[in-house]
């Protein structure tokens, strides 16, 4: 038995399902104990009256005499995952503990899916989820795409700023195709709302976009110019971009990741014919690709939770926000009152996925605890 609280009145028991037949704590019965199910089970000790103060099906279950809960001592959580329930459990009761910090972002997401279950406000976990993440020391030198389409629904959850920052810029430079979540759960509802992931794939477009608008600006004057060896200048140019592996940027960006891009163009070299005349010599084709890949490499800075939140307007409302989204300069602040810096392109993408009140209103499928309900 786990002591959550030593003076606690109440014993749960929680029964986990396993997937094979190998049973490391016990064995649980179906309700004609025929058939033995294979699960993992735990007992913790906890207060009656914390749970029944953080749920109304809590309250309902453990203070009514009409359920059998509400006259026993020792009540069942059947089909609950062990580790996921002692996090919840222990943050309840102000007990947290280091050992639940080895949770791993499977974990993470059934204890969301408890939480949902339970009718849960789940602020009351954004410190153990925040100590959770520090805990696991990610760096962005070593973050990889599935763990990081994984977080991004914890993070936003969680409303981990750092985090959901973290995943979202990362995955805009590392993914070569649509972004998409990972769920690694069983609980199918839960996921961000389609409106976060649309600007996500909407800030890596333009990453390219802005790629493309830099090297393109030699092959703009080389087309204005009037010499005669601009053809030959500009067929070196394009080819030598072509042998870096960046060009043609529309075929190149298909299939390449935005992060591999700015690698290959900071190694770019290209070496005028020495026969050509000052102009195409003076275009600077070396200094060009590196601006490309430093202008694209600062331009996004991830998603931005304070930004989505039109309850934190930057303006005077969030209308006048709407109106002027387009329009701020440096010194209106683009990250004002933000836990993370960031600059004009990251307020825009946040901004524009905002959830309206008309985005709920108009949904004809309601459901009180799907992940679209949430107000950023």
């Amino acid at each position: 038995m786990i002591e959550i609280d030593p003076a606690g009145d109440l014993i749960v028991k929680v029964i986990e399902p396993i997937e094979d037949d190998t049973v490391e704590h016990g064995t649980a019965a179906d309700d004609e104990g025929s058939n033995r199910v294979p699960s993992r089970t735990e007992d913790f000790r906890v207060r009656r009256d914390t749970l029944s103060k953080a749920s109304a099906v809590w309250r309902k279950m453990l203070n009514s005499d009409i359920y059998i809960e509400g006259r026993s001592t020792y009540v069942h959580f059947h089909d609950s995952p062990i580790l996921s329930t002692e996090i919840l459990l222990r943050a309840l009761h102000n007990a947290e503990h280091p050992s639940t910090y080895e949770a791993s972002i499977v974990d993470v997401w059934r204890l969301v899916g408890r939480v949902n279950f339970w009718q849960l406000k789940i602020e009351f976990l954004y410190p153990w989820f925040a100590n959770w993440y520090q805990s696991k020391k990610y760096d962005t030198t070593t973050f990889k795409v599935l763990e990081q389409r994984q977080l991004l629904f914890p993070c936003w959850r969680f409303q981990h700023a750092q985090g959901f920052a973290a995943a979202t810029c990362f995955l805009a430079y590392n993914c070569s195709n649509h972004i998409e979540e990972d769920n690694p759960s069983a609980y199918d509802n839960l996921h961000l709302p389609h409106r976060i992931i649309s600007q996500l794939n909407a800030a890596r477009g333009r990453l390219r976009t802005i790629v493309h608008r830099e090297l393109y600006k030699p092959i703009k004057d080389l087309l204005l110019s009037t010499c005669k060896c601009k053809g030959d200048t500009l067929w070196g140019y394009e080819k030598a971009l072509t042998d870096a592996r960046v060009w043609p940027l529309e075929d190149v960006g298909r299939y390449t990741t935005m992060q591999t891009i700015i690698e290959r163009l900071e190694k770019f070299t290209y070496k005028v014919a020495a026969d050509a005349c000052m102009r195409c010599h003076g275009g600077n084709y070396k200094t060009t690709t590196l601006r490309a890949s430093e202008v694209t490499r600062d331009y996004f800075n991830g998603l931005c939770l304070d930004c989505m939140d039109r309850m934190n307007p930057k303006l005077h409302d969030h209308d006048e926000d709407y109106w002027n989204h387009n329009k701020f300069s440096s010194e209106d602040g683009w990250f004002e009152n933000c836990r993370v810096p960031h600059k004009q392109p990251t307020w825009y993408y946040s901004f524009m996925g905002r959830q309206e009140v008309r985005d709920r209103l108009q949904r004809k499928d309601e459901r009180p605890y799907d992940s679209d309900d949430d107000n950023l």
